[in-house]
């Protein structure tokens, strides 16, 4: 099966279907395409696990900086994993890094 066969059986564009077989989805199985795709877009709707408004303020500032400081440590190995071992999405990686440490600094500017 084509690249081109995929797209068109998912109802969707080329492109999209080359950039989604690149992150890891079937291409010689279109019900399995379709499985992977509805498994990722269910991801998407996920909320983080025990995080609630509550939650939140049940914190500190110096609990939450510490809480993010854990987060961008952990944003820092997963970057640089990403970086090691030629993952594609080293991109997003290195955004999520970026983000949290912003955040960081954010919060201890508070």
């Amino acid at each position: 099966m084509t690249l081109t066969e995929l797209a068109t059986a998912l109802n969707i564009s080329g492109g999209h279907a080359s950039k989604m077989v690149k992150l890891g989805m079937p291409k010689n199985d279109v019900e399995a395409a379709r499985a992977w795709l509805a498994e990722r877009a269910a991801g998407r709707g996920r909320r983080m696990a025990g995080v609630t408004i509550a939650a939140l303020d049940e914190h500190s500032l110096d609990d939450i900086i510490q809480q993010q400081g854990n987060l961008v440590a952990s944003a820092r190995v997963a970057y640089r994993n990403a970086i090691e071992s030629g993952d594609p999405q080293q991109g997003k990686l290195q955004t999520a890094y970026n983000q949290a440490l912003k955040t960081l600094i954010s919060l201890e500017e508070e």
